[in-house]
């Protein structure tokens, strides 16, 4: 899913410019290789954000494995122990670390799974923290 959100907007999603409170040395630009910012804000409305990519039920894992192998968009082939251990852990992760998580987005149509995650790029760009 991560190329796919990288390719529809690469230039929102295509790198990272890390913040710097150092003076910017000669020839280079605010924006280019580094954000200039006058000093770090430490405060606990800027907390990040964390959305967390959930899986389907299993059976409907199952199907979209064998869809996606059938038209050749994935080359390798898991086996259904493979994908029950895969959906075992996504399980654990939530069940583990769920109280993190603003969002969770199912990624049982990687259009809507897509869909959705910019929607909440988006607001969170559009809205004060």
């Amino acid at each position: 899913m991560t190329i796919w959100i990288i390719l529809s907007d690469r230039a929102r999603f295509g790198t990272t410019i890390p913040h710097t409170t150092r003076e910017p040395k000669e020839g280079e630009e605010n924006g280019k290789g580094y954000n200039f910012t006058l000093k770090i804000l430490k405060a606990p409305e800027f907390m990040p954000f964390v959305v967390f990519i959930a899986l389907p039920p299993i059976d409907t894992l199952r199907e979209i494995h064998k869809r996606a192998t059938s038209e050749g968009t994935i080359t390798k082939k898991q086996t259904d122990e493979d994908l029950q251990r895969t959906a075992e852990e996504s399980e654990k992760l939530f069940n583990s670390y769920s109280h993190n998580f603003d969002k969770v987005i199912v990624n049982d149509s990687l259009d809507n799974a897509l869909s959705q995650l910019k929607d909440c790029v988006e607001g969170l760009s559009s809205e004060s923290q």
